[in-house]
């Protein structure tokens, strides 16, 4: 069976439902997400996505903020780009930095700055 590429709203669970089979995702997902890790730094990991990881994603997000059907429809909006069309990765990155001062001054220089170059590709400003 071909993974899926699409979440739509028949994906996501009412918030009831969720709640009730919440705990048997998470440890799914943890697991999903132990081989979809990268490590590029000491601070920096990219999670490559995969359905189930924006499934979730959007799920957590929807019961955190229980917005309704307005949320659930922006959630999808803005999280289903992420889920791989097969024939593309995805991926986000994740800084942890403990120190809220190290953390300040590299989140300032991100913010719609140049984040990579290679000798093919040259990516301009994000923002």
């Amino acid at each position: 069976m071909p993974a899926k590429t699409k979440i739509t709203r028949a994906d996501i669970l009412e918030i009831d439902v969720y709640d009730a089979e919440r705990k048997r995702h998470r440890a799914e997902i943890a697991e999903i997400k132990q081989s979809r890790r990268l490590a590029v730094g000491p601070a920096a990991m990219f999670h490559f996505e995969c359905f189930a990881t924006i499934w979730y994603q959007i799920q957590e997000m929807v019961r955190i903020e229980r917005g309704g059907e307005d949320q659930i429809a922006g959630e999808l909006a803005a999280y289903d780009a992420l889920v791989p069309n097969g024939a593309e990765l995805t991926a986000t990155v994740m800084f942890e930095i403990a120190d809220q001062r190290s953390r300040d001054r590299l989140l300032s220089v991100l913010g719609g700055r140049v984040v990579w170059e290679t000798e093919m590709t040259t990516c301009s400003q994000l923002s």
